[in-house]
């Protein structure tokens, strides 16, 4: 597997907040490419799961990383879903 295009650390975050910033960081990400994300919540993988099935992203991978999981996502659309969201996130 290719390096991907972003990584971000969400350790420390709990659901819902990991997967709101990988919805607000993926959009950095070029189509086609891969964004990793890290986290130590145990609700990440079930999220970032669901989250890519719903969105039409490609859930590629989960991987255990230290004390808690890294997840690959490939972008695959365009679309923005993360308008309304607080600053931040």
């Amino acid at each position: 597997m290719s390096t991907p295009a972003l990584e971000i650390d969400t350790s420390g975050l709990r659901c819902p907040l990991p997967v709101l910033a990988l919805a607000r960081r993926i959009l950095e990400v070029p189509i086609g490419e891969t964004i990793a994300m890290t986290s130590d919540d145990p609700a990440a993988g079930p999220d970032v799961h669901a989250w890519a099935r719903m969105t039409g992203h490609t859930f590629l991978a989960e991987e255990e990383s230290g004390n808690g999981k890294r997840f690959l996502v490939r972008r695959e659309t365009t679309q923005d879903l993360t308008s309304g969201l607080p600053e931040g996130f």
